[in-house]
């Protein structure tokens, strides 16, 4: 059978669960063959990721929201796709989302959209329920568009690559390294993964961990332009000296097996939680704050994950000072339940289903 050719447009491919999304899912079509992918966008630091994954990349600049050269942008991406000419176009983010719908115009290439987040309720967020199918990686978001815009949608999980994520793999000599790095032997590793945004709860991490025993040494993982706003808040809370700034890593696999607990403290729901997935994959036990995409992966009575209110530094301080949870076994829930493999298969269903649609109205 002819591989489904299929052009993903997202805005960046830096650091996100977005654009490691989109990575994933070529990778996984490439792998069994079932399609080959096209990614458009302006690039970053995993563009180079994508030629690995088996795609095609080519920059375009659909990031900005600048309205004034949005008829230009939109011209260059009609360009693209009549020479690309998929059979599905997969939109992920507003800005590529309004760009396609102009383009798409004479086109009329079959899109799926992702909603990866909870935004504000708008026209200009509307655009992306305007799509032959509509996917959203957790049960949240769903609720959200149904709620707010009358809009359907396939739930699919966001995956984990089990390859990777697998503590049994784990470079044991590089994580001995990077514990005499940051000075952590002897401390407990609590670990906030994640870039360096405002709505990850980087500040609730901080003071949870200043209420919390001084053996806990906190280790931020991720990019981003914050880093010395929250230096500075570590500074007045006391714990500059237990507080590790690890920065954008590629090595998060060793920085999960370093850890000894990981912390979620997002103030903002987010649509699924991959950080949640990747650790407990690691088996590393997780403690997250109650509400997004954190639902889907800890359910009730979940070993290895515990839930606390949002924003409540107090009640991660509680977890950290209480027995952790059992995480020996959350690797096995986690390979059950979102896997790359499965989240390809579950996507490339879609794409059927709506080329099957276009075929019958045809």
């Amino acid at each position: 059978m002819k591989p489904v050719r299929v052009a993903q447009i997202i805005p960046r491919l830096d650091e996100g669960g977005a654009e490691r999304g989109a990575l994933d899912l070529a990778r996984e079509h490439g792998k069994s063959g079932a399609a080959e992918h096209v990614i458009i966008s302006e690039g970053g630091r995993l563009a180079g990721e994508a030629v690995g994954c088996g795609a095609r990349f080519l920059p375009l600049p659909v990031a900005s929201k600048n309205i004034f050269t949005a008829p230009f942008r939109v011209s260059a991406l009609y360009r693209v796709l009549s020479a690309v000419a998929p059979d599905v176009v997969h939109v992920r983010s507003r800005v590529p989302a309004w760009l396609h719908r102009f383009a798409n115009l004479p086109l009329a290439i079959p899109t799926v959209s992702t909603v990866h987040g909870i935004n504000s309720v708008n026209v200009y967020g509307k655009i992306m329920v305007h799509a032959d199918a509509v996917i959203c990686p957790g049960s949240a978001v769903a609720a959200h568009i149904k709620k707010h815009y009358g809009a359907d949608s396939v739930v699919i999980g966001r995956g984990v690559d089990l390859e990777y994520f697998n503590p049994a793999v784990a470079d044991s000599a590089a994580v001995a390294a990077l514990r005499g790095q940051w000075d952590l032997s002897g401390k407990r590793v609590v670990l906030h993964a994640g870039r360096l945004s405002a709505q990850k709860g980087h500040e609730v991490f901080l003071h949870a961990l200043a209420k919390s025993p001084p053996e806990n040494a906190g280790l931020i993982a991720g990019g981003g332009r914050r880093q010395k706003r929250l230096a500075a808040l570590a500074r007045r809370l006391g714990i500059a000296d237990r507080v590790r700034f690890a920065g954008a890593r590629r090595d998060m696999r060793e920085i999960y097996a370093l850890a000894d607990v990981v912390l979620s403290c997002a103030v903002k729901p987010e649509s699924f939680g991959r950080t949640i997935a990747e650790a407990l994959a690691m088996q590393k036990p997780v403690i997250a704050a109650d509400h997004g995409g954190a639902r889907d992966i800890i359910t009730a009575g979940e070993r290895g994950g515990k839930l606390v209110p949002p924003g409540d530094s107090e009640a991660f301080a509680a977890a950290l000072r209480a027995p952790l949870p059992d995480a020996s076994e959350s690797r096995g829930r986690i390979a059950a339940r979102f896997t790359a493999k499965r989240m390809a298969e579950e996507t490339f269903a879609v794409y059927q289903k709506v080329l099957a649609a276009r075929a019958d109205f045809r």
